[in-house]
Formats: C-alpha cells, structure tokens, sequence
C-alpha cells in the first residue's frame, strides 16, 4: 500500500537528459544534474523537444514589420549622427527646420476634441532624411501609375461644380455613374398628399417600428451613435403623426435607414416609404422648425442615398445639415454661453451627440465622393463625445470617440494638400508636411486605448475604427506618391501606403468570416478600395516578392467586396469597376482574380436593371392609410440589379496619356525582377543604404 503511494507522487518526468536517452536510462529529471549522471560522474545535458510542428507565417504582417523596423533603424541613426554633429538637441531642431518651412503652433483647447495642427515632435520627424531619399525610385513600380494614383485625390476641377474635386484624372468624361435604379410606389399609399402638404408623415405599426428601431440600433447606431438607448422607446410609443415635425422628420428618416439593413423585401419597400415621407417634410422642418433633430434627418438621409448610389443628393443632403449645424451653432457648443445652459443637461448631450453624429456621416461620405470636407476644421469647437455619456463608455462609445477625432485630425493635417497653393509647394515643404503629418497620425495611434487594437476576437466597432485609421494612414501618403525620384517623400510615402494597405488585407482576411463583417460593410467599403489601389500600384514591380504578395493583398480586398455584392451593390459594383480600370490601365491584369480579369468592355447603352424604369410596381398594402403587415407579393420585382461594368461611359477615355507627357519613360526596361529583398538586411553598416538599395 505505502508503494503504491509513493508511486502515485512522483510525478512523471516529462524531459530525460541526453546520457539518460542514449544508454536509455530512467532519468529523474533533476537540474542541473540529474542523480544518475552524478554518480557516474558524465556531464547531464538536457535537450529541449522541438516542435515540427508547422508554424503559419502571414508574410503580411511580416512584411509590415519589415516597413516599421527599416524607418525606425534609419531613425535612430540618422538622430544620434545629428545629435553627435551638433551637440545638442536644440540646435539640432533649428538645423533640421530650415527658414522656409515654419508651422503655427495653435495651443490645445480642452475643451476641443482634438489639438489643432498638432505640433510634431521636430527632433524625431526630420530624422528620417536624406539617407532614405537615396533610394532608386520606387522599386520598379510604374511612375505612371504612381502619378496618377498621386492625381487621384489632387485633380482640381472647378468646371461644373464650383468646388474642388478631388477624384480620378478623368479628362472632359463623366465619373461613373453606377446607382439603383429609381422605385417608383404610387403616392396614395401615404396618408397625406406628399406633393402638396408640407408635413406629409407615414403611419407605421408598432410591430414595424420595433422591428426598424431595433435594426437601426444594431447595424448603424453603434458606429455613428445618433441615439442613446434610452431614446428608443420614446420613438417606438410615439405615433407618426405625433409629435412636433423635426422629431417626426428625424424618425421617417432613421426608420428609412434602419429598413435597409433589411434582408425582407416588404422591409425594403416600407424603407423607400420612409424615406418618400421624409423627404417631403424636410424644407418645411429646415425652413419653420430648425434644430438639431432636422440635421440628424438630413444626415440620416445623407447616408441613405450614398449607399444608394445616388451621389449627388447623398452631397446636397450632407450639405444642408452642415449648413443646419452652423447655423444652430452645434458646432461651437464648447464655446456657446446660451442663458440657463448646463452641460450636463439634456439639450447639450442632445447637441454635442447629434454634431458629432453628423461629423462621422459627413467625413464618411465625403471621402467616399472625392470631395472636401463640408465644414473646415478649424472652425469645430466642441467638447468630446466620452463627456456626454452617462453610464459606462462601452467599446462602441470608445470607437466613436476616436474615430471623430482621427477624422478630425486627418482633416487639420490634409489642409495644405487641399488647397489651391498646393502645386506652389517646394519640394523641402511638402518632405516636411509628409513627415509632419506621419508622425502626427502614429502619435495619435499610440495613445489609442488598448480596448480598440485589433485581436482575434473583436467587434464591429473596433474593425471600423482600425480600418479607418490604416485608410487615413494611406490617404495621407497618396498624394505624395509622384515625387521625384530618389526622394526621401517618395520612399516614405511608398513604404507607409504599401505598410498600410496589408494591415487592412490582413484585417479584412481575419474579421471577413464572422457574422459581423456584414453590419461593417457600408461603413469600409471605401476603405478596401484604396487599400486595392495601392496593392495594384504595388503589383506594377512585376512579378517579384512584392507583386506576389500584392496580389494576394489585392485578391483579400476583391473577396470582401464579393461578399457585399448582395446587400450593396450600387458601391461595391462602382468598387470593383475602379480597380478593374487600373489593372488594365497599368497592365497589372494579372494580379485580378480569374473571374474578374476579363477585358472591359465600353458601351454607350444605358444601365439595364431588372426593373423597367416606365413601370410602377404595385404596392401592396391592405389599408392606405395605416402600413400594419406589408405581404410579399409572389409578382413584386426582385431588387437584384444586374450592372454590367463601365456603362453609362460610352467612349470616354478616363486616362489621357496625353497629360502626362514621358512618363513612361521614367520606368527602367533593365529593372532586376529579383531586386526587392524581403529579408531583413544584417545590422552591420549603412542600413539604411543596405535597405533601400
């Protein structure tokens, strides 16, 4: 019994030394020695099992750490050679500087959401310099691809739009024009003429208000935050037709974007009702009840028509709820002094939430256009959003938060590139701006909280708010991209774009199969876009490590655009036909997927849909007056709208060789296929040189 005992403790020995093994021996497991080799006086060495076990690489994220070490490495030397040459940090900073670039230092309001033009920290951001700039340009890519990718966000037309524009170099043709086509349902089915009475309303059950609101909430609210929780029963109860006129416009209109989320045909139906009801009570709540509930509708109705593909009145609606903002004010609430105002009552929560509703909304559609931001930076002075919540800050009030102040960031640091003075910039200003910029965009990043990085299992929200902030990282580099060869604005432009574009390849590769990939969907479909422009920019160094691995990055973003085809079409389709047109246009057509590398046909026929614009198709409603339960009519159109690619162009040529003269000619025919080097160079002499050349 006691042996039985004392076998049953000794626990067994999982790793036996090396004499133990050879002469096989029952090793105690002892260390240093085990008691066997004691007596017998060997030397015990203990060998450690070795997985064979085969350990999956993502030669991504491999190569975005490649990206972050090199410039870190030229950083450090290149800041302790300027510190050892000028002895102090001070005359380091004057040295780098120069007399001819010089920013303004705004001071930080706290009360503001973010510090306006960020100073940078000048000692770090010029350390990256001219040993970066040595580098052959670009690594084989095409300079015309890197110029007209550069022209993507810098070509100014004022023709037909008094603004600028900043989209694709397009000649005198017109951009694409891919949207869903128009449903028409017969107005008697709303109970107020919506033609001629300025508060036309729609009355919905409560079962159908339920059934909206709680899409709404779910698939919308927690990233733009338009309402609190406690919001929502008061919408539900109230009937339509009560209420003051701004609080029911807001509700038609947030019923009509919680109805697209809808996979229900008869949920689509009521949600173009909505939307029908808002649109005719809009001008007479801008005009006799403004406030802050009208630019919430606006906003609401905004987003609706860009996920529509309706582009122009997807604008026109941001615009008049920009214009609703300043004219309430919102947009100063740090600074208002209104009689009996108290900051934590419900008007200012009310207030600070429905401005930076519309700022997530507004900064989201507007880059999605090509367009400027509707409201200038400079002019927002508002608390944060984290101030105004009552309860606990949840991760999707934490994504919010960052995301309006990444936005807004992104817009201070973006000033001088969207101006008219742009093309006035020296080369030593626009190196400054970049570098400035950079740093200003990382040193956000790093004092993000640790609650939104990006892990295995995340949310929604947290994926938004990365994807958005890899997409400013991007964004900010792309206009940089046809500068001289050799340059050091060039090189870092180059490195940041293409480190950014696989974070978001390798994002969307992790997060693509859980459930909540669809709900992000309208959110980042911009996003992937400029990730895939980059990846085929990439893809231009021919078939190389990096073209291998652009290419598979590209194929990640053309998957996750497929697998939003069905819900919506309208952007993913005007998506795809943009990378379609760069890959033929830099004959990287290989790169593509199978199924979408075949040639593009031009046709001048006009977009075909499954719907004939002429027909009204029946809406079936058993009372006019009141929508309880909508059946689906076995005869009712499928809204599935087959577009074929590039129509409505007709014979436009949307790149003109023309305009950019020899560049061609700058692409080196005796380029070395195998120059590009993915290993990590050995840390012995010039790194920098032996990165970069």
């Amino acid at each position: 019994m006691n042996d039985k005992k004392g076998k049953a403790h000794n626990p067994r020995t999982k790793v036996a030394c090396g004499e133990c093994r050879k002469n096989k021996r029952k090793c105690d497991g002892g260390r240093p020695s085990c008691l066997l080799c004691e007596k017998a006086g060997r030397v015990c060495v203990y060998v450690e099992d070795v997985s064979n076990k085969r350990k999956f690489v993502d030669d991504g994220l491999v190569w975005d750490l490649q990206n972050r070490i090199a410039v870190l490495e030229s950083v450090v030397r290149q800041y302790r050679d300027t510190e050892r040459r000028h002895g102090s940090l001070e005359r380091t900073r004057g040295a780098l500087v120069g007399d001819q670039v010089e920013f303004e230092q705004v001071a930080i309001d706290q009360l503001t959401s973010t510090p306006y033009a960020k100073p940078s920290s000048l000692p770090r951001s010029s350390a990256v310099t001219e040993r970066i700039g040595k580098s052959p340009n670009a690594d084989g890519r095409s300079a015309i691809a890197m110029e007209e990718l550069a022209s993507l966000l810098l070509t100014l037309d004022v023709e037909d739009k008094g603004e600028p524009s900043f989209m694709m170099s397009s000649g005198k043709s017109k951009a694409i024009e891919i949207y869903e086509q128009e449903v028409q349902f017969d107005s008697s089915a709303i109970n107020t003429n919506v033609t001629t009475t300025t508060e036309g309303s729609l009355r919905l059950s409560l079962e159908s208000r339920e059934q909206l609101m709680t899409l709404f909430m779910q698939r919308f609210n927690i990233f733009h935050q338009f309402l609190e929780e406690d919001d929502t029963a008061s919408i539900v109860d109230t009937e339509p037709e009560s209420g003051k006129p701004d609080f029911r416009f807001r509700n038609q209109a947030l019923f009509a974007v919680g109805a697209y989320f809808s996979d229900l045909p008869e949920a689509y139906a009521l949600g173009s009702l909505c939307a029908l009801s808002a649109e005719a009570m809009a001008f007479h709540c801008i005009k006799w009840h403004p406030s802050d509930l009208v630019a919430q509708g606006l906003t609401l109705l905004a987003w609706r028509e860009l996920v529509l593909g309706h582009d122009s009145m997807a604008y026109n609606y941001i615009a008049m709820a920009t214009g609703a903002i300043l004219h309430q004010g919102l947009h100063v609430t740090a600074m208002s002094k209104l009689p009996g105002e108290n900051q934590q009552g419900e008007s200012f929560r009310r207030r600070v939430r429905s401005f930076w509703a519309y700022f997530s909304v507004d900064r989201l559609l507007t880059s999605s256009l090509g367009m400027n931001c509707t409201m200038h930076w400079q002019r927002i002075r508002m608390p944060l959003y984290l101030r105004i919540i009552k309860q606990q800050i949840s991760i999707d009030d934490l994504a919010h938060d960052r995301f309006c102040q990444l936005w807004h960031l992104w817009d201070s640091c973006m000033d001088q590139v969207h101006a008219f003075s742009w093309s006035d910039l020296t080369s030593e200003e626009r190196k400054a701006l970049v570098v400035r910029s950079h740093q200003t965009l990382e040193d956000f990043y790093t004092e993000v909280d640790d609650r939104l990085s990006a892990k295995k299992d995340v949310s929604e929200s947290i994926v938004w708010f990365q994807l958005a902030y890899h997409a400013s990282l991007l964004l900010i580099h792309r206009p940089f991209l046809n500068e001289p060869k050799g340059s050091f604005t060039l090189s870092l432009s180059l490195r940041s774009a293409t480190s950014a574009a696989s974070s978001i390849s390798r994002i969307i590769r992790g997060f693509k199969k859980q459930p909540g990939f669809h709900n992000v969907a309208p959110q980042v479909i911009d996003y992937i876009l400029s990730a895939a422009v980059i990846h085929l920019l990439n893809a231009t160094s021919g078939r190389t490590t990096l073209g291998r691995q652009s290419a598979k990055g590209l194929t990640s973003c053309l998957e996750a655009l497929l697998d939003m085809n069905s819900k919506w079409k309208a952007r993913v389709q005007r998506s795809i036909t943009r990378i379609q047109e760069l890959a033929h246009r830099w004959n990287v057509v290989w790169a593509l997927p199978r199924n979408l590398s075949q040639p593009i046909e031009l046709t001048s026929q006009p977009l075909s849909t499954d719907l004939d614009a002429n027909t009204t198709p029946p809406l079936p409603a058993s009372n006019r007056s009141e929508i309880n339960n909508i059946a689906v009519d076995p005869s009712y159109p499928d809204f599935s709208f087959g577009l074929p690619m590039d129509q409505n162009l007709g014979d436009a040529n949307l790149w003109d060789p023309q305009q950019y003269g020899g560049a061609l000619d700058q692409i080196h025919s005796n380029w070395d296929m195998d120059l590009w080097n993915m290993d990590m160079p050995q840390m012995q002499g010039d790194y920098d040189t032996q990165w970069f050349s």
